[in-house]
């Protein structure tokens, strides 16, 4: 997905109901340097009433897929705009947001984008999403530049390019 300075990618959202995909919703932009990423999540949808959503992320993690939780928002008159900064290292694993929510009367929404080629069937991910077990990405954007400045450092000490004529 990305490389080690430099992340751009945009993926489609699209509607899920009943298990089916239907309609584009939107889109997610991924934009990153130097260990930092911003996420922008744009859905526009035809629903006329609000609904309070969850933006996850799905991650593989040693074979087996968790949620992450990285941010709710409302989305009011269809519209919903939102933007986090995350660690590039926070995406490492990741295929797919998930975007869920409900209304007052408890009309379900789910919308969701693959972000590789490797995708699973929307039920699998809602499963995850509706245990109970759940992991979030604190609000700690400076240590976690920090953090991912000094292992990027670290790495590129270790992948220096070998001069075999030197020796």
């Amino acid at each position: 997905i990305y490389m080690s300075d430099f992340i751009r990618l945009l993926s489609y959202v699209y509607e899920y109901v009943e298990d089916k995909k239907c309609e584009n919703v939107g889109f997610v932009k991924l934009d990153g340097r130097n260990g930092t990423v911003r996420v922008y999540v744009n859905l526009r949808t035809d629903a006329s009433y609000e609904q309070y959503v969850k933006v996850f992320l799905c991650k593989r993690n040693e074979g087996t897929i968790c949620k992450i939780f990285l941010d709710e928002g409302k989305l009011a008159k269809g519209r919903l705009e939102m933007m986090r900064e995350i660690s590039v290292d926070e995406l490492d694993g990741c295929f797919a947001i998930y975007i869920s929510g409900a209304d007052e009367n408890d009309k379900k929404c789910e919308y969701c984008t693959f972000l590789t080629d490797n995708t699973e069937e929307i039920s699998v991910i809602r499963g995850i999403i509706e245990s109970d077990t759940e992991d979030s990405i604190e609000d700690n954007t400076e240590e976690n530049i920090e953090i991912a400045s000094a292992v990027e450092e670290e790495l590129m000490e270790e992948n220096k390019p070998h001069d075999m004529w030197s020796e």
